[in-house]
């Protein structure tokens, strides 16, 4: 009896596995009858449109906005790695760089500035002042004349150095002389070395009367003169120097003419 109970109940497991076995059709699995008739109509069904073109465009939106965003990214990346702290010894040389070359440009310009001082303490100077007591000189009824000396105050020759003047009396000291004064040009180019003036006697031969004699003792007429002197410049060939002295006579000495009292350059 225990036998067959229990030949029973083997039999009855035997045929529950069998039974789980079975492929049992549901919702997610179908017989192949219903697979048959699903690949039928399939085929029947047309086939699916191309995606729309708003696809197309979404697409190209992101790549766009990738390649925005790539440059970006590679700059920040490039500043990043720039300042990065294995790279602080090349930052400091840089600055340290930077900072000798301003310094180096500043001494530059200080030594071209020393240079310049020294060449314009080599540079001829060039003066004109009373050889005698022009009242005196002047006074000579048989000459009257002024006389200046030219002196070279500098330390080089003033080379190709020649001169012009003119003289005149007129009723007062302003320097303004018209086309009646004396004017000579002196044709003798010359070399004033440094230490050896020159005399340079600037003669009136225009007959000067009694009265006229009589005023200018009085200071009611001024005998004025003038002397415009050039030479070379010898730092600079494409140059002349020149300079304008302008004197009126007065009792034991002369008086300046503003109008004719500068120096400076002009081209050769």
């Amino acid at each position: 009896m225990c036998y067959n109970i229990h030949a029973m109940r083997c039999a009855i497991l035997i045929l529950l596995s069998v039974a789980s076995t079975r492929i049992v059709p549901g919702q997610g699995q179908s017989s192949p009858a219903k697979r048959d008739e699903s690949h039928a109509e399939s085929a029947k069904k047309p086939e699916p449109k191309p995606p729309t073109s708003n696809t197309v465009v979404v697409v190209q939106q992101e790549t766009a906005n990738a390649q925005n965003n790539g440059p970006k990214s590679t700059s920040q990346g490039y500043f990043t790695r720039l300042i990065a702290p294995e790279n602080l010894p090349n930052i400091v040389l840089c600055f340290v760089g930077i900072g000798g070359i301003i310094i180096a440009i500043h001494t530059l310009r200080a030594i071209e500035n020393q240079v310049t001082v020294q060449m314009e303490s080599l540079r001829p100077r060039v003066i004109a002042e009373a050889a005698d007591d022009p009242s005196k000189t002047f006074a000579d009824v048989n000459a009257r004349r002024v006389s200046l000396r030219v002196t070279n105050k500098g330390i080089v020759p003033a080379t190709g150095y020649k001169y012009e003047s003119w003289i005149e009396v007129l009723p007062d000291h302003t320097g303004d002389f018209t086309g009646v004064a004396d004017h000579h040009v002196e044709e003798t180019i010359s070399v004033l070395y440094p230490g050896f003036p020159h005399i340079a006697n600037i003669p009136l031969r225009i007959e000067v009367t009694e009265e006229e004699s009589r005023q200018i003792s009085h200071l009611k007429r001024y005998v004025c003169v003038r002397i415009y002197i050039e030479y070379d410049d010898p730092f600079n060939p494409k140059r002349r120097c020149y300079s304008n002295f302008g004197f009126y006579l007065l009792p034991g000495g002369f008086g300046f003419l503003d109008k004719h009292n500068n120096v400076g350059y002009k081209k050769a």
